[in-house]
């Protein structure tokens, strides 16, 4: 499969509307009945879904960060200021009114990890807890429950 990455919106958009009007002349070719009312601007509005359910979606645009704070380089200048036009593409973005950008993936690894760590001391409670396998007997003569 090709990696569609590297393509930028408009052949993403030539290739949706390429799609939508051969979509068209094939059933008109086949004598196949387009029901009444649909036309080629209805057919290329539901050919994005059909794309995505494919594994073929648009590019994205390319991560601009901000270039305008000399001792932090990549934030944003303090005090939710943006940068006169011009000079910080991502305060230009900003001003534009593009949305604020996800939150940084290391926090995701965080909150995996703090779920994690969770889960384990809550095993370790219900092992140790009265009436649990450990209090049982059923570890062995040394417990390695949660050695690993």
């Amino acid at each position: 499969m090709q990696d569609t990455s590297t393509t930028d919106q408009a052949d993403y958009d030539s290739v949706v509307d390429t799609l939508a009007y051969d979509l068209a002349d094939l059933f008109e070719t086949h004598h196949y009945p387009i029901p009444a009312g649909v036309d080629t601007d209805q057919i290329r509005a539901a050919l994005p879904a059909f794309l995505a359910a494919l594994g073929i979606t648009p590019p994205t645009t390319p991560d601009v960060r901000h270039t305008c704070n000399r001792t932090k380089p990549g934030q944003a200048l303090p005090f939710g200021r943006l940068a006169p036009a011009g000079k910080c593409g991502r305060c230009d973005q900003l001003r534009a009114g593009a949305p604020a950008k996800d939150r940084p993936a290391y926090l995701d690894a965080v909150d995996r990890r703090r779920r994690d760590e969770e889960q384990t001391r809550a095993d370790i409670r219900d092992h140790f807890a009265p009436g649990s396998p450990h209090s049982r007997g059923e570890c062995g003569p040394v417990c390695t429950a949660f050695d690993w």
